[in-house]
């Protein structure tokens, strides 16, 4: 049970590449707006799966694209990640 404890503290890793995790979340948020503004099922759904696919890219850690550099204020550069929490 302290384990469990520990690792619910501890969160989901972070991603040092974040190019996709911004990518569906701006889609994630979009197409929640647009389904909150037709009522659209299909639009609440598209927020669904944008959302899982933000989540997983950044417990995956994806690397970012070779076009990502051209974009900095989408991804931003890896960190340092430090040995100590």
């Amino acid at each position: 049970m302290l384990n469990l404890l520990k690792m619910w503290n501890r969160g989901a890793p972070r991603a040092s590449e974040s190019f996709y995790r911004n990518v569906f979340a701006i889609a994630t948020f979009t197409s929640f707006a647009a389904a909150l503004a037709t009522d659209s099922p299909a639009g609440f759904m598209a927020a669904l799966a944008f959302g899982a696919l933000s989540r997983t890219a950044a417990r995956k850690n994806w690397k970012n694209p070779a076009f990502a550099a051209r974009l900095p204020w989408l991804a931003r550069p890896p960190r340092e990640e430090s040995g100590t929490r």
